[in-house]
């Protein structure tokens, strides 16, 4: 005998959709490249106020934006898709961790690519002060979803257990 209507899967648990997951990742992407491209535009800006020309910010923009976005993949990819992963495990997800997480990538990446330790001078800082900043957009934007996206699976899993029926037998044998 068919059963006409399709039987429920195994968890009635919906999981992430990737095709969301990677519109999230793209959206955290685009924060962190705009606000780590704003970052050295600004302080340059600052740094190099009466040479910079408005022909030279357009030309560093773009610059800026192909260098953050190299960045950007290479901390994502090495960095925070493992920490995801961690911190789901040990249901540890909120936005502010995450955004700490991401200053510090962001910081400590560019750092070294700077050499900051040899070189003190304030204009040093500028990669690694923007690296932070970028890293911070891009974690906050992605831990405020992975964290909406916790909050929801947990109370629909909550929402699951509390509904189960009880087993009438047992209930009568008890």
């Amino acid at each position: 005998m068919m059963i006409e209507t399709p039987r429920a899967g195994i968890s009635q648990i919906p999981e992430i959709t990737e095709r969301l997951g990677i519109w999230h990742f793209g959206a955290s992407a685009l924060w962190g490249v705009a606000t780590g491209t704003a970052a050295m535009i600004l302080g340059l800006s600052i740094i190099n106020s009466p040479e910079l020309q408005l022909a030279d910010i357009g030309g560093a923009m773009m610059f800026f934006a192909f260098f953050v976005s190299l960045f950007f993949l290479a901390a994502m990819l090495a960095v925070g898709l493992p920490l995801t992963f961690v911190l789901r495990l040990l249901r540890l997800e909120n936005a502010a961790l995450y955004a700490a997480c991401g200053a510090a990538v962001g910081f400590i990446m560019l750092a070294v690519l700077f050499e900051l330790p040899q070189s003190m001078s304030p204009q040093s800082f500028l990669g690694p002060v923007s690296g932070a900043l970028a890293g911070f957009a891009t974690a906050l934007r992605w831990g405020r979803w992975r964290e909406q996206t916790t909050l929801q699976l947990d109370q629909r899993a909550d929402e699951i257990a509390s509904a189960k029926r009880t087993n009438p037998i047992h209930d009568l044998i008890h």
